[in-house]
């Protein structure tokens, strides 16, 4: 990831008041610690890469009408959602199943 896009995601992240992002080496090590085993982890990311162009191009095509509907209250809430940083390629989603052990 550049440096640019790593502090994107940075600010993006304390903006959006989120927990860190995991590396799929820390997401296993996470659900160990609840005493889980990872029963399937699977990257989604190719099947959801789409969702972030279309929630910016959606955004961006209503603005004025969704400020219009709920205020100006709604204007941080519309800015998260047209963060470009869905669009940063080294960043995905993981599914993960999990089961406590027999």
């Amino acid at each position: 990831m550049s440096p640019e896009d790593e502090r994107a995601v940075s600010e993006f992240m304390t903006d959006l008041q989120a927990s860190p992002i995991l590396w799929e080496n820390e997401y296993r090590a996470l659900v160990a610690e609840a005493d889980l085993e990872v029963a399937e982890l699977l990257d989604i990311s190719k099947h959801t890469y789409k969702s972030s162009t279309r929630t910016i191009e959606a955004v961006n095509a209503k603005y004025d009408a969704l400020i219009d509907r709920y205020g100006e209250q709604v204007i941080p809430m519309l800015e998260l959602l047209r963060n470009p940083v869905g669009l940063v390629k080294e960043l995905g989603y993981l599914l993960c199943v999990a089961k406590k052990p027999a």
